[in-house]
């Protein structure tokens, strides 16, 4: 786990959702999971957004997100 501390607008959830996508993309096939969870409903939805457009609007079954 790593802790990112940066102001507002400082690109935390951008980033994060470059690296949930990368990840993915390393273990694609090996039936690891990835559970994304966040601080509010805005960063998660805006994570959810950046990775649908990332998965050409189908993001795999198994990243699962919280419901904060």
């Amino acid at each position: 786990m790593k802790i990112r501390l940066a102001g507002a607008g400082a690109g935390k959830t951008s980033h994060l959702a470059n690296v949930i996508f990368d990840e993915y993309r390393m273990i694609s096939g090996t039936a690891r999971p990835i559970y994304v969870m966040a601080y509010s409903n805005l960063a998660r939805n805006i994570i959810f957004e950046r990775l649908q457009k990332k998965f050409h609007g189908n993001i795999p079954r198994d990243i699962f997100f919280n419901n904060s």
